[in-house]
């Protein structure tokens, strides 16, 4: 799929849930994936660096003991956004950094060199996570009507 085709996927993908106009759109799009992020603010919800990019939904607590730990490793820039310090916590500590925070959200990385897409929920799984996967696709989003409206995408139960 080109860059022009997943761009208009994403926006077909958000469409669906923009209740408000005042819903601030995040994406990047990059190749083999795109990815986006809905919030409320200016808050930066998605980051990129070394052809990695990572886009956080939801709400992450302990933020400063985050911070702390970049601190103590001889990360002085403690001013970062939530995307930015936690693709900082990715590339110093790896995935599993990631999994377990104290939170209510969806973490997905996608490695562009590797091909490579993680998505992380949270431990209880309070932020909804619905994909669907095709042939030559995976599709996913915290609402299900961000999936259902693609053209190659059945409403059949499977038995």
């Amino acid at each position: 799929m080109n860059r022009e085709d997943l761009d208009a996927c994403i926006e077909n993908m958000v469409q669906p849930m923009m209740y408000r106009r005042w819903y601030r759109v995040q994406k990047r799009v990059m190749t083999g994936a795109g990815l986006a992020s809905i919030s409320l603010d200016d808050k930066k919800f998605v980051s990129e660096q070394n052809r990695v990019l990572l886009v956080v939904t939801g709400e992450i607590f302990d933020r400063e003991k985050l911070r702390a730990k970049l601190w103590g490793n001889g990360d002085r820039d403690t001013s970062c956004d939530i995307s930015d310090m936690l693709l900082k916590l990715y590339f110093r500590f790896g995935v599993e950094s990631l999994c377990g925070l104290n939170g209510l959200y969806i973490i997905c990385i996608w490695e562009s060199d590797h091909k490579k897409l993680t998505i992380i929920n949270d431990r209880y799984g309070f932020k909804k996570l619905y994909y669907w996967f095709s042939k030559d696709r995976l599709m996913f989003a915290s609402e299900y009507k961000s999936i259902v409206w693609h053209p190659q995408f059945s409403k059949k139960i499977s038995e």
